[in-house]
Order: C-alpha cells, then structure tokens, then sequence
C-alpha cells in the first residue's frame, strides 16, 4: 500500500513538484486549513505528517504538535516539523514535545524525499491504532481552544460574528452550529452572556464609565446596555454598582 502523507503548510503549492515526482512511492495529501486537516485525520490516519511551524492560524504548528502527541489516536504518527530558519519556538524544544525531525524549508528535494521513505517506513511497521478515532469531537476541542485565545482579545465584543468567522477560518455557518454544539446556546444569546458577564466584572472593578464598558463590550448604546444588563441581572448596572461599592 502506497504511503498516506499529510502536509500542512501555508503554502502547500510549493510541494506539488514533490506531489507529481513521487505520486508512484507516496500518496501526499496538500493541506492549508487547520480544520480540514483535523478532518482528514478523523478519516484516515496518515503514515507521516509534514506540519509548517509558521501557520498562519490562532494555533501555532507547535500547539498542533503537542495536541496530535497528547492524543492515543495520533500520538504513533511521525511529525516532521518544516521551519523557517528564524522560527521562534517560545521556549519550547519540539524534539522534546515529540517531533521527529525538524527541517528547514530551504531543504533539498532529494533530501526530503529521503526524509518520506524514512520515515513512512516506521509508519507502516508500527502498531495501528484503532479506527473509531473522531474528527467532531477533535474539531469540538480545536474550535474551543482557538475561541479561548479569541476571547483575550480587546475588541472581540466589537467584531460582528462573520468577522469573528473569519478570524477563526471557518464559516459562518460552521461557527454558529460549534457555538450551538459546544456551549448549548445561540451564538448571539452566547455572545450577549459573556459580555454582561463582563461587564458585572467590570462595574465591580469601578475602572470605567457605564458608558465606557457599553462601548468596550459592542453594544450599541448605553441604553441597550442597561436594558440587557437589567434583564440579566434584574437591576440596572447603577443599582449593581451602588449595591457592590465598598
């Protein structure tokens, strides 16, 4: 059987001479997004992963690799790790994470066909691993993990949710149906409860203006605020600040 590889990279375009040159010994798979990756895995496990450490996606190859290591379904399959030669790894040693070789993107073609024989090779001996692996639920926990790293950002409650789509690289659509499948509500009723949550946290704080947090969470006017905050919370943010004064 013909060898699976899977090749995540920024541009995958730059492999496709390797793709037609080696489509005898090798089966290469190229790939740019992060969810269709993931997606593919949950169909077919490859025998190697060639993984870009400079993603241009909320997770880096580095979370990649730790994730695809930390998993019993993925963690046999070597990682070859492509890097530019200036790539910070923010303290990390990805050998030590559990990458099998790191290469540099100025490697030469023959070397990296050498580096898929070698490697695919261990692939094919090693053990299998059972075939009920689920792409769902890894595509649930990425889609969780990149909203966290999402949410630390400051004019999050200021992008409407095409925006935050986009951001995520997904679509529209298959971002509301994650938030529906994931946190159980309709994305703008989960948008609207993280920011008056916020908000409750940030009239405590006592650091702004009522008028300041309305604009800082995305709502439309301080009295929108003050009605969703008093439907919420049964007082407005006045009473609620009144009532939390030291």
């Amino acid at each position: 059987m013909i060898p699976l590889v899977y090749i995540l990279d920024n541009d995958p375009l730059i492999y496709q001479n390797l793709v037609q040159s080696t489509s005898e010994q090798f089966n290469i798979v190229l790939i740019s997004d992060v969810f269709e990756f993931y997606t593919s895995i949950g169909q077919k496990l490859p025998d190697l992963i060639i993984l870009d450490t400079g993603l241009n996606h909320l997770l880096s190859g580095i979370d990649i690799l730790k994730h695809l290591k930390d998993s019993t379904k993925t963690n046999h399959i070597p990682i070859v790790l492509i890097t530019d030669d200036d790539t910070d790894y923010y303290g990390n040693n990805p050998l030590e994470l559990g990458a099998n070789k790191i290469i540099f993107k100025s490697i030469s073609f023959s070397l990296l066909i050498d580096i898929l024989k070698e490697f695919t090779e261990v692939s094919i001996n090693s053990i299998k691993v059972d075939d009920d692996f689920n792409s769902t639920d890894i595509n649930s926990a990425l889609f969780i993990e990149n909203f966290k790293i999402l949410l630390d950002r400051e004019d999050i409650f200021n992008l409407n949710m095409q925006e935050i789509a986009i951001l995520m690289n997904i679509s529209i659509s298959t971002f509301e149906r994650l938030i529906k499948k994931n946190f159980g509500k309709p994305p703008l009723k989960f948008f609207n409860d993280i920011k008056l949550s916020k908000s409750e946290i940030l009239l405590i704080n006592k650091q702004y203006s009522l008028t300041e947090i309305a604009s800082m969470l995305g709502f439309s006017s301080d009295s929108h605020f003050i009605h969703s905050f008093k439907k919420k919370f049964g007082k407005s943010p006045r009473s609620y600040y009144a009532n939390n004064r030291v």
